[in-house]
């Protein structure tokens, strides 16, 4: 099954809903159920694209977060730093590696998806938001695969404790992660598509976040005078919680909660979805 296909099905239903007919051969579908097959069509149509377009496609997808995990615990091995932290090393690394990944590419994705889908606005179902979501769909997809296989590995490999200590606040940490990626993947993908020029500089922008939000090395180390100001960085708060909410001997840092990063990822999301309704349609006309 291609997009392609999927798409005039999805066409050819609003056609007859606006005729005010019935197809003889499927029945009259709703407005939810067209949106759905719309996702899961441009989902198929991502996968190939990121899978199976090259070879080996699937496999780097995949191997680069792993990749980039087992390097940074072998070189803070080296450097000795599993004291640094009252958890097994390399399950709190993979802990903050890839959520902010996961995050980061949700984001990455959203910028690139208006420009990638353009042939496809021309069936009229096919909107620049569902585009949006099959890529953020897709991303949540691909990095809670990665951290199932590498904390499996290490569970299975070094008896590594399963790192669910309290599952309902990690999953609510977890919906907070994505929402907020997502409204700032909207918000710099309008940005962009009104200024294209600034597309690298919101690709730099996440270099100093993975260093300031305590992905790589606990932020325990730096003075309270100075960890008063990173507590606005709303990334800082969703990974130690991550952390915490995972592992059950992790010592949190003070000063974090939900609550603010939830509020901040819901004013991005209004704000957004609010340019988006304005805008919509010159994203698919520009």
């Amino acid at each position: 099954m291609t997009i392609t296909s999927d798409a005039a099905e999805t066409a050819d239903t609003s056609g007859s809903k606006a005729s005010g007919g019935q197809s003889a051969s499927s029945p009259l579908r709703s407005p939810w159920q067209v949106t759905k097959a719309v996702w899961y069509a441009l989902i198929l149509r991502e996968i190939q694209t990121r899978f199976w377009s090259r070879r080996f496609g699937a496999f780097w997808v995949l191997a680069e977060p792993i990749l980039h995990v087992l390097i940074m615990v072998l070189i803070f091995s080296f450097i000795r730093s599993d004291s640094i932290t009252s958890v097994p090393f390399a399950l709190w690394l993979v802990l903050g590696i890839v959520p902010f990944f996961m995050m980061r590419e949700i984001v990455f994705g959203t910028l690139g998806a208006v420009k990638g889908n353009k042939a496809l606005f021309t069936y009229r179902q096919v909107k620049p938001f569902d585009t949006y979501v099959a890529r953020a769909i897709l991303q949540v997809m691909v990095y809670t695969t990665v951290l199932i296989l590498l904390v499996g590995a290490m569970v299975f490999l070094f008896g590594y404790p399963i790192p669910i200590y309290r599952p309902i606040e990690l999953l609510s940490v977890f919906g907070v992660m994505v929402a907020l990626a997502f409204g700032l993947g909207i918000l710099f993908s309008l940005l962009v598509q009104a200024l294209p020029d600034v597309e690298p500089i919101v690709r730099l922008l996440f270099f100093p976040l993975y260093l300031l939000s305590g992905v790589i090395f606990p932020l325990s180390f730096i003075p309270a005078k100075y960890l008063e100001y990173l507590l606005w960085n709303p990334f800082l708060h969703l990974i130690d919680l991550f952390r915490q909410f995972s592992l059950a001997g992790y010592s949190p840092i003070a000063g974090t909660n939900l609550t603010y990063p939830a509020e901040f990822a819901l004013v991005l999301l209004f704000f957004g979805l609010f340019i988006y309704r304005e805008r919509q349609y010159d994203l698919v006309t520009d």
